[in-house]
């Protein structure tokens, strides 16, 4: 599980210098409304965007890498069945789930990151820490040996340094939008316009 680790550690540097790299770039695909021409976002948003994506794509990635990691310490004899192997397994279960619901939803809005979007997204982030506390509890009282036990943990933990990551782009407060791109960004995501 050392390798694993490694390469836990190695891909999150590289999702994470990308996106810092990323930042830095000129965006030259900001979405319009179709009516008015006008833009429906900021390039900030878009950059915002490219970065939660790309962390939610990492967990997912984890979160999966994880879940064989456990059943493989099962089948050591490592972490034997019982309610704490269950419960580490349905709770990787459900983080994944919302993180696929966040990859989803985002993609469904592509380049758009505004208020609505983000608190959606916040949501979904919220759960999945939720599901990595739950995982990392029951992981450490079923785990039978304090190397893998430690492993394991700092996996997770690299996981939940990546939803800080989304949670942190989803509170990051915006400008509104000039014209009435915010109007009907607004109007996409259901909100009624007085």
């Amino acid at each position: 599980m050392k390798r694993g680790t490694l390469s836990v550690v190695c891909a999150f540097l590289l999702l994470f210098s990308e996106g810092c790299a990323g930042r830095l770039g000129t965006v030259s695909n900001i979405p319009t409304n179709p009516t008015t021409g006008q833009p429906v976002a900021t390039e900030q948003e878009v950059k915002d965007w490219d970065q939660a994506v790309r962390s939610l794509n990492f967990i997912v990635e984890q979160l999966k890498a994880a879940d064989n990691a456990v059943v493989s310490l099962n089948r050591a004899g490592v972490f034997p069945d019982g309610q704490p192997y269950v419960a580490v397994l349905f709770s990787l279960s459900r983080g994944n789930q919302a993180a696929f619901g966040a990859v989803n939803y985002l993609k469904s809005v592509p380049n758009q990151f505004g208020q609505p979007i983000r608190v959606k997204v916040n949501g979904f982030a919220g759960q999945i820490y939720s599901a990595l506390e739950d995982a990392i509890s029951n992981g450490l009282l079923g785990i039978k040996n304090s190397e893998k036990q430690a492993e394991f943990k700092q996996i997770l933990e690299l996981v939940k340094n990546a939803v800080t990551t989304v949670i942190t782009l989803t509170q990051t407060v915006i400008p509104p939008h000039s014209g009435d791109g915010l109007a009907f960004l607004l109007r996409q995501e259901g909100v009624i316009l007085g």
